[in-house]
């Protein structure tokens, strides 16, 4: 129980004294006021029912106001717990803005540096462009040029072709012609051989074959003697013909060449000792 009921109910009794003893003494006095003291009495034992549940009110108010004041209490400690987050998380949240505001800078330097870079790129691009269009206006050109190449091309070919043709026909002739002399080279060479009077050594030096290796012979003329590349000699041995020679090396004293194994004479192959003359102009 509170103090304040306490003391509501220690006044009550001492009322309720002072009131039994005013009543005993007017009892003791009279008889008529025991009837006023039982109306007292019931009158006091209402009062007493009214005390009774004006301090049970009370106390139930007390307890109630005690355990709204714990609440509050209690409010109040979660309030202030609530507020010490609330200030660490504002501090957090500060820290974590002033984190957002140097990444948000960083992000601005770095959107600069990419804007710059686009407009590089753009630049660049805007230059291959420009070059890709002078490619494309080259190509046209040189593709043109290419046609036009092309039938020049064409017809040089053409020409080239007829001019082919005609080599070859030539070459043929040439070759028709060559065969021609050498045939009557030959039948001359056989003429001299059959008569005699008419193998004698020719104009330039005239040597002896000193080796004879398959178709490679070699004469005792050379370079001093007036021999160069390309001479043709020919070779006999006593009265007969043997063949032709190519000279194809010379040397200070001798000389090398190719017989034609494909025109010999009576005589066949060159042999040693053979005598190597050029011929009658």
């Amino acid at each position: 129980m509170s103090s304040m009921a306490k003391i509501f109910v220690v006044v009550n009794l001492v009322l309720a004294v002072a009131t039994f003893g005013a009543a005993a003494v007017l009892l003791g006095a009279q008889d008529d006021y025991r009837k006023a003291l039982e109306d007292t009495r019931e009158q006091f034992d209402g009062y007493k029912k009214q005390r009774d549940r004006d301090v049970s009110e009370l106390e139930s108010r007390l307890q109630s106001q005690g355990q709204q004041a714990q609440d509050a209490i209690r409010d109040k400690n979660t309030a202030e717990t609530r507020n010490e987050s609330l200030v660490t998380q504002l501090a957090d949240a500060k820290q974590t803005v002033d984190q957002l505001k140097g990444s948000v800078t960083k992000a601005t330097e770095k959107l600069a540096e990419l804007t710059n870079v686009i407009q590089q790129e753009k630049d660049y691009r805007d230059q291959l462009s420009r070059q890709m269009q002078e490619a494309v206006d080259s190509k046209v050109a040189f593709e043109k040029r290419l046609e036009a190449e092309t039938q020049n091309r064409a017809r040089l070919e053409v020409a080239v072709s007829d001019l082919n043709a005609q080599v070859q026909g030539l070459t043929a002739q040439l070759g028709d012609a060559q065969k021609k002399a050498r045939d009557l080279e030959f039948m001359l060479n056989k003429y001299r051989e059959t008569y005699g009077d008419m193998v004698n050594a020719g104009k330039g030096a005239e040597g002896k074959v000193l080796e004879v290796k398959g178709n490679i012979v070699v004469i005792s003329v050379g370079s001093d003697d007036g021999v160069a590349n390309g001479d043709t000699y020919q070779i006999r041995r006593g009265s007969s013909y043997v063949g032709e020679l190519r000279i194809t090396r010379v040397q200070k004293d001798l000389a090398v060449g190719l017989f034609d194994t494909q025109y010999t004479g009576s005589g066949g192959m060159p042999q040693v000792g053979d005598v190597a003359y050029v011929s009658n102009p």
